[in-house]
């Protein structure tokens, strides 16, 4: 299934010096909703931080803040979830705006061990209430970015495993500065077999600027 690596990297820095380096951090040119309709997207990559004056999370990719708080999150989720809609869909006595249960993975967006642990405390509180607001919300985990581990157990399947071999995470690719450059590269060159991993169910491509991919998958 395909994948969108740093999901909300799409939004305008909300301070002006961030935005001169935006083409550092930004992953993605379509909003969320797009990646849904247009990309059919399944799995969602959520960076957040902590603002301890504002005493809120925020949305981020490194020291770049998209948000001054976690309201894009919660729209799409209400997009997504709610049953005040007309057009849903039933999966297993659930409503969902798409023909599938989405996937998130929630990333605590430190490149270093946090020292307040309280913010880790904070991070699992939000998680919890996520899956309290939105029945059936489907949650792989909750992850550190600095040692990538899992301290938030959701109720995904677990059987999913993420396949980052496309996208500008991990080895050197951390380091390339322009994503957008190193994905129309590296995904048109890799199209072909892309597509082909993207139809195996229980792996997740993920992927910068979605949109860069042929959605005829066939």
């Amino acid at each position: 299934m395909l994948g969108s690596h740093n999901s909300f990297s799409y939004l305008k820095p909300v301070k002006w010096w961030m935005r001169l380096i935006n083409f550092a951090g930004k992953c993605q040119s379509l909003d969320v909703y797009d990646q849904v309709l247009l990309q059919d997207v399944k799995f969602f990559d959520v960076r957040l931080k902590w603002d301890n004056k504002a005493q809120e999370f925020y949305l981020a990719h490194g020291i770049i803040r998209y948000s001054w708080n976690i309201s894009p999150l919660v729209s799409f989720l209400d997009w997504l979830y709610t049953d005040k809609l007309d057009n849903l869909i039933s999966i297993g006595g659930k409503k969902f705006k798409c023909s599938y249960s989405p996937i998130f993975r929630f990333v605590l967006e430190y490149n270093n061990p946090i020292e307040d642990r309280t913010i880790i405390d904070k991070f699992k509180s939000l998680l919890d209430t996520l899956m309290f607001m939105y029945d059936g919300i489907n949650i792989l985990g909750g992850y550190t970015k600095w040692d990538e581990q899992c301290i938030y157990t959701g109720i995904g399947d677990k059987d999913v495993t993420l396949n980052h071999g496309y996208s500008s995470v991990l080895g050197w690719k951390r380091y390339f500065l322009i994503p957008w450059v190193y994905a129309w590269y590296y995904n048109r060159a890799h199209d072909t077999y892309i597509k082909y991993l993207v139809n195996k169910n229980k792996e997740v491509i993920l992927l910068d600027f979605v949109d860069l991919l042929d959605t005829d998958y066939n």
